[in-house]
């Protein structure tokens, strides 16, 4: 790390470097957080898609969408972007500096969106399976993406 940046990452269990597109996702600077490479490259650059909230399945033609890259966050909620920063160490993750435009849609669209804001704010884990993404808070499943 120099001046921030990771200039060459390798996976802690390793010593091989990663490759270009490993390195692209990491090379972000750190703001005196942690972030553990190995879990990222699990998450990171992928858009996951929204499939059950709370416990209650997701349908509709645009569910929300999450994105991770270069420490940034980056959610299409149906109606608003939404955006925050995010930091990982192994499977912990939280999510910081929310922030949304404030375009206004359909009320079952906004609902949605706005309890999905909520839920990452409240989010300190993570779980991957397969193309599923599990968001926990406190021991808690709060919400399900998926990728294709």
């Amino acid at each position: 790390i120099k001046e921030g940046v990771t200039i060459f990452p390798v996976v802690a269990s390793t010593a091989k470097p990663l490759t270009e597109k490993q390195r692209k996702e990491i090379s972000w600077h750190f703001q005196g957080a942690c972030c553990d490479i190995a879990h990222l490259s699990e998450i990171a650059g992928k858009e996951w898609r929204l499939t059950s909230l709370d416990g209650k399945d997701i349908t509709g033609d645009k569910p929300p969408t999450l994105k991770l890259e270069n420490g940034r966050a980056t959610v299409f909620g149906g109606v608003n972007r939404i955006s925050a920063d995010y930091q990982i160490r192994d499977t912990a993750v939280a999510f910081e500096k929310i922030i949304s435009t404030k375009m206004a849609g359909d009320p079952a669209s906004m609902e949605l969106e706005n309890n999905f804001t909520k839920a990452l704010a409240s989010v300190d884990a993570f779980v991957v399976t397969d193309h599923e993404l599990t968001l926990s808070g406190k021991g808690r499943v709060i919400a399900r993406l998926r990728y294709n």
